[in-house]
């Protein structure tokens, strides 16, 4: 969207939010410089760290620059041991089709986006007497776990490079099977490629 100065920086509103703000010059048409686009910037007074100047088609124009996404928390922790028997034997979390495989009772790294998975997984416990319905007596976290501190996100990436033994178990588990399909394709034994 072109948002045309007035002249006024009073009156120069941005536009409606999510719209990306661009500025031209008198005419609704690019500044004929950059010089000229950026002493437009220092008139209104912009912020120089939330508008630059862009070459566009027959001149330059001004654009807010999007802000800066913030950096992810990493925290240490430990998920706590199973409950009960119905309770997962690790702990499996997902956020936008990454997952990682946890082993409870163990120190490890994790990114803020999946402790709000695992915050956010509860499950109602209910109560029910005879002659009457059930009633939600509470909530229970599924995967429970203690906050040890911060942590870093070399930490975390190297602790799911490492992988966890089930993790790693079952990456060598497909790997024979992935040979053999291979192998299958090209015509040659498994055996020989391995």
């Amino acid at each position: 969207m072109s948002h045309e100065p007035t002249g006024d920086p009073d009156q120069d509103t941005a536009p409606a939010t999510g719209e990306l703000e661009t500025i031209l010059d008198k005419g609704n048409i690019p500044f004929k410089s950059m010089k000229d686009a950026e002493a437009e910037i220092k008139r209104r007074k912009l912020s120089a760290s939330q508008y630059a100047v862009f070459p566009t088609e027959g001149g330059f124009e001004i654009r807010k620059m999007a802000p800066p996404e913030p950096e992810e928390e990493y925290r240490w922790v430990v998920f706590m041991q199973r409950a009960n028997q119905n309770d997962q034997e690790q702990v499996e979390l997902r956020v936008n089709g990454e997952a990682v495989l946890v082993e409870r009772e163990k120190r490890v790294p994790m990114a803020r986006r999946f402790l709000v998975c695992a915050d956010n997984g509860v499950h109602h416990v209910f109560h029910q007497e005879p002659g009457q319905q059930r009633k939600v007596v509470g909530k229970v976290t599924t995967f429970p776990y203690q906050d040890l501190g911060p942590a870093t996100k070399k930490e975390f990436d190297e602790w799911r490079t490492k992988g966890t033994q089930k993790t790693i178990h079952d990456h060598e588990a497909k790997q024979p099977a992935v040979s053999s399909m291979a192998a299958q394709l090209l015509g040659t034994s498994a055996a020989s490629t391995l």
